[in-house]
């Protein structure tokens, strides 16, 4: 949530009142008038889209709880996962590049994050096995 309040959002807010211009920029003078129920809508679309992104690595590990998918897994497909972080990235976001690009780093942050404790844990969990058995 810090993130999209701290990144995210504004990143997308200077997005959209980059299209406001003068009349010394220009023939054409467009202004910004926002309205309080759009920028709600804005934010509260992009505070749900990244709460329900952000739930992936539980079901990666719920995958792996079950054992549907493995780590090695998870591994071989790594680049697929972050194609598609990018093309999820600008299905999600609006047509600006930087919000885009934050959207996929974020949820790669997760993937990697998510690769980098499943490890951890196997490799907590293969030293109590030894220590018990040995």
């Amino acid at each position: 949530m810090f993130l999209t309040f701290d990144v995210l959002i504004p990143a997308i807010c200077k997005f959209f009142v980059g299209f406001e211009t003068n009349l010394e920029d220009g023939a054409i003078q467009i202004q910004l008038e926002a309205k309080i129920s759009e920028y709600v809508f804005i934010v509260t679309y992009t505070i749900f889209l990244i709460s329900i992104l952000s739930q992936y690595p539980l079901i990666i590990l719920s995958l792996i709880y079950l054992e549907v998918i493995d780590f090695e897994w998870l591994v071989k497909q790594r680049k697929f996962f972050i194609f598609g972080f990018f093309i999820l990235g600008a299905m999600c976001t609006p047509p600006d590049i930087l919000s885009q690009i934050l959207l996929a780093l974020l949820l790669i942050t997760f993937y990697e994050g998510t690769l980098i404790s499943l490890l951890a844990y196997k490799n907590y969990s293969n030293s109590l096995q030894q220590y018990y058995n040995g």
